[in-house]
């Protein structure tokens, strides 16, 4: 059960998260909580790892892709074969301290 519920908080959160961005609304506040839109540093998005010069691989037993090295040469400007930057949002909800403990005093009442 408790596996659906973090489905559907995620699938959710998610929805809420995307109206937000379609209405260009930042901030959506009601009496219960708060959830506002956060931009997030960029983060690295490696789309095809075998064009990806091998400057941005680190030996171990298998190749993987320095993803700090290649974000700071992204930042910088560097066009770089096989991976760009991609924009990151958050969604950042506040619920305030009061609702919580009714929400766990409705929730232990029904079990």
């Amino acid at each position: 059960m408790a596996r659906g519920f973090d489905k559907l908080e995620t699938h959710l959160k998610e929805s809420l998260k995307m109206a937000m961005i379609i209405t260009q609304n930042e901030v959506i506040s009601g009496d219960d909580a708060t959830f506002k839109l956060s931009k997030r540093p960029d983060r690295v998005e490696v789309y095809d790892e075998a064009t990806l010069p091998d400057m941005y691989k680190r030996p171990v037993l298998k190749y993987e892709i320095d993803k700090d090295k290649l974000k700071d040469d992204l930042l910088r400007g560097l066009q770089v074969p096989g991976a760009r930057l991609a924009s990151v949002i958050a969604l950042l909800p506040q619920i305030r301290k009061a609702q919580i403990c009714n929400l766990k005093n409705k929730s232990q009442r029904s079990l």
